[in-house]
Formats: C-alpha cells, structure tokens, sequence
C-alpha cells in the first residue's frame, strides 16, 4: 500500500486447441546403391501433431514419386523400393531423387487436407551408382558416304556419333577401338569418361577403282577400363566411296596404225580404237568421248561414242582432195579420249592411217610416139626398141601388145615392153619404108596406146633386072653418030640409091656404040660400015652402085 507488500500465486492454465499442422522429425534424406533388391528400406519418414494437448494421428502418404521407384507404409513410415532402381534413367543421374510426402491429421478416421491439418516435406534419396551400364552409341548403326579423294587425316563427314555411359567415376571411364582389317580408319578419342563425340579419321588414300575399297564395314566398340567385369557395346560405320574423276582414259596400245584404200567410199570402216576408264559411270568408261585430229583428219569420221573410224564422205574418192595414194600415202593424226562426256580427263595417242594403192590411174606413155629405123635385113633392133608406160599407181602390174597391124613382123615382149623382129619375119621396105605400130598399155583395167613409127632401112640386096634378056635393033649403016639404036631399062626392088642403076656396055660394041648410063639409050658412037660389019652383038650391064 505504500509501505508493506504481499504477495500471492495465480495459476494460470493454456487449454490446447487444434491449430497446428503436423511437424517432421528425424532425417529426411537417406541413400541406397541402385541394385538393392525391391523392398529395400531407403529411409524411416517421422511426422506428428504439433497440437501437443490432444494430438491427432497422422497419416504419411507420397505426393510425387518419379519413376514410381518408392512406395510409403503409411502407418510405419518405411519408404520402400517398388520396384529396380535405374540411376541412368533419371533426368540428371548425378543428382539426388526428390520426393514429396505429405503428414495429414486424421480426423473423425479421415485425413484432413488443409493448412491446419497438413504438413508438405521433400525427401531427398540418393541413388548410388552401380556398375550396370556400358558405354552406350546414340546408335546401332551409321552410314557414311565419302569421296575416294578425301586427304589422309580427314575426318569422315556427318558421322555425329555420341557415346555416353551414365555410370559415374572410375565406372564411366571407357575406351575405344575400331575394328578395321585394312587399317583404313583410325577412331578418336581413344579413351572417355561419361560421354564423346566419336571421330573416325582416314588413315590411308583410299581408290575406288579397287573393287576391295567401295564399301567398308567398320565395328567401333566402347569398353569400360576400370570395372569388372569390363561392359561395353558396339556400333557399326557403313562407310560407302563415291567415284571421283581421278583417272584418265587407257589406251591398250599405242601408237596405232592401220590402213585403208585410197578409192574407199565413204562409210567404210578404218579402224575402231577404244579406251578404257578405271572410273564409273560417266567419269568411266561409259563417259568416253573420242576425237580425231590433226592435218587431214577432216577426210575421216570417227563415232564419238563408239570410237569406230570411217572413210568421211567426199566427192572424189581416190583423187585429190580426198584420198589420193599418189599424193599423200599416209596420215599422221592424234585420236583423244576424254572422259565425263568429254569434259573430263583425256588422253592422246597418235594414230598413223596409211593408203593402200588402188589401180584408178591410167597407163601413160613416156612419149605418144616413138620412132626407130631398121634395116630390111635386120633380125633386130639396135640399140634396142623398148617403149615403156608409166602408171602412178604402185600396184598396176602393166603389159604390153600391138594392137595394129595384126600381121605386124615384129612382136612386143608383155612385161618389158620390147619390140623384136618375129622369128623367120622378112622386112621389106615399102613405097614410103615405114611401119607405124599401135602399141597398146594395159593394168588390167586401165588402157593406153602410142605409136611406134619404124623406118625400114633399104640394104642392096637386089640385083637390078632387065625388062627382058634380049633386045633387037636395027639402023642404016649411014646413020649419024648419036643416032638412037635402042633403049634399054632395067629395074631394082630396092629402093633409094640402092635403086639407082647406072647403064655401060661390057663387050660387043667395038666402039661402034655407046650407051647413056642414066637413061639406057644405045645411040651411034662411030661410023658404021655394013661391009665391014653388019652386026653387033652388045652385052649391055645395069649397074645399083
């Protein structure tokens, strides 16, 4: 009251009242390797009443459960295995598995949801790992097509092969190698942890042309190193080359020559030269392309495609421009093959055509007339008659005749071309002395003549004759000197000065007569006497020389 106190004790008492959710207690994460059997207890969930006066039961059940991995004993709390754990099948393995449980109150024998009655918790497991993966490929099988011609060391292109093991630690460490007979192809890396990107890489030039490189059929294997027992898996690489243009045409021979004759019609076939192509398809074989060229190609054709060489038409055959033998023999050309539809690799080779003679040229004298002499009694000629014919194609084979006149005294020798007196023939010289032949030239197809104009030389071989042995005459004894008795003619078969006969009285004249030696007249020389003598018996001579 001022001065003195006093004191006294108030009991005060707090009646409960439901307005608390439950709370939990004890651990809420726990961990377990990924083999553990089904049914394994992972973790021991605890929750009650925080209402502590009258506190309710409680009732755990789980809200989330990725993968359906756990149940939960709702009475005892045991969160249990459903079922085989897969840590790689989580959506980030190196992470714990989080679960949501909820603690309901349990009212009137019902769990009440609500924000007096319920309690959210996260339970966190972790899933140790356990060996039970191997290197995996993002696939079973791969396919790649590359160029013969890619560089030693390139990488194969669009490969994109990943290989992964989800196992953790020394358990995701792997190795890789390739199976590879030919040592065609390295693999990189050679060894990983967790996960790599595969690289194959060309360890050698590769050629499509040998049939044992078009497609190669590669196994890549993935093994783990540090587990036992080592898992791995495998995948295969179909590795298909794609021809490159990276050979030319091939020719089996070369140079090539043939022949054909110079009197070819067009279209007739030369020669049919074709090449070869380690390539395929166009940039093969079947791409070849043939040329011709080269100083007088264009009197030849050649089929582009396949290869086969022609006679090309022209308006002469056998005669300049065209072929002709007898002006050029042979023909010096370059015949080309290009690949890829001629658009590719080429090769050339030289190609020698060569003319083969044909017989379309006429004989030719060397002179359209020759001239000789002879004499009458000649058996032959000298020097000798040759008359000779010249054909300029090389294989005419030429012989020789008298075409005229057909009972001609001499004869021709066929191949030489020589002209003789016939055995047994008599040459008389005519009125103008000559004998004009008409020699004629022959190849068997092809004629020519010339003429040959002989001269037959007079020789005196004839006598000269009197028209007849005897003559008579008579005249005055007074007659004058000079006075023509009689006229005397005689005749020679010769000809020319052999002809020319010249008159003298041999005896019997006495001098009474003379004789003109030209014309044969016997005329008076000296004064005659009947008495004394009254005939004369003259022995005239006709002289050719």
């Amino acid at each position: 009251d001022g001065a003195l106190n006093s004191t006294a004790h108030v009991e005060v008492k707090v009646v409960d009242v439901q307005n608390s959710p439950p709370t939990f207690s004890g651990a809420l994460s726990g961990s377990l390797s990924e083999d553990a059997p089904v049914g394994t207890v992972a973790l021991v969930i605890k929750a009650r009443d925080a209402d502590r006066a009258q506190p309710r039961d409680v009732k755990l059940e789980l809200i989330t459960n990725p993968l359906d991995f756990f149940w939960l004993d709702s009475d005892s709390g045991e969160l249990k295995t459903a079922k085989p754990l897969d840590r790689e099948a989580l959506a980030d393995p190196s992470s714990p598995l989080n679960l949501t449980v909820r603690a309901s109150e349990i009212v009137n024998g019902v769990p009440v949801v609500s924000d007096l009655t319920s309690t959210l918790a996260t339970v966190t497991i972790t899933i140790k790992d356990v060996n039970d993966e191997p290197p995996r490929f993002n696939r079973r099988e791969y396919s790649v097509e590359l160029p013969e011609s890619l560089p030693f060391g390139t990488p194969l292109p669009n490969l994109d092969m990943v290989v992964t093991d989800t196992d953790v630690g020394l358990n995701s460490v792997f190795s890789l190698r390739l199976s590879d007979e030919m040592g065609a192809f390295i693999v990189e890396p050679s060894t990983a942890t967790g996960s790599a990107t595969v690289t194959l890489r060309l360890n050698s030039s590769l050629d499509y042309e040998d049939p044992n490189q078009r497609k190669f059929i590669l196994e890549v294997i993935a093994e783990e190193l540090h587990t036992s027992p080592r898992l791995s898996s495998k995948a295969s690489v179909t590795v298909s080359l794609t021809d490159v243009n990276d050979n030319a045409p091939q020719f089996a021979d070369g140079p090539y020559s043939t022949s054909v004759a110079e009197a070819a019609p067009a279209g007739t076939r030369v020669a049919a030269i074709r090449a070869t192509d380690r390539d395929t398809g166009r940039f093969g074989t079947e791409g070849i392309v043939y040329h011709l060229s080269g100083n007088g190609a264009e009197l030849f054709s050649v089929d582009n495609r396949s290869g086969v060489i022609t006679v090309a038409p022209c308006a002469t055959p056998g005669q300049a421009p065209c072929l002709d033998y007898e002006t050029r023999k042979d023909y010096f050309l370059q015949y080309k093959a290009t690949d890829d539809d001629g658009a590719g690799q080429m090769t050339v080779v030289s190609l020698q055509i060569s003319l083969t003679d044909s017989n379309d040229n006429p004989p030719v004298f060397v002179t359209p007339v020759y001239r000789a002499s002879i004499d009458e009694d000649a058996v032959k000629f000298e020097p000798e008659l040759l008359v000779q014919a010249r054909d300029v194609d090389t294989t005419s084979d030429i012989r020789y005749s008298i075409a005229y006149p057909p009972d001609s005294p001499f004869w021709i020798e066929p191949v030489t071309g020589k002209i003789s007196v016939r055995g047994g023939a008599i040459l008389n010289s005519t009125d103008d002395n000559r004998i004009v032949l008409t020699i004629v030239a022959t190849d068997g197809v092809h004629n020519a003549t010339c003429k040959v104009e002989i001269t037959i030389r007079d020789v005196n071989n004839h006598a000269p004759a009197f028209d007849t042995d005897k003559y008579d005459a008579s005249i005055a004894e007074d007659s004058a000197i000079g006075t023509e008795v009689a006229a005397v003619r005689a005749s020679d078969l010769d000809s020319g000065v052999n002809a020319e006969i010249k008159y003298g009285i041999q005896k019997g004249a006495l001098d009474s007569f003379t004789i003109d030696n030209v014309t044969g007249v016997v005329a008076v020389g000296s004064k005659l006497d009947y008495d004394r003598r009254n005939t004369y018996r003259i022995q005239i001579i006709a002289t050719d020389m």
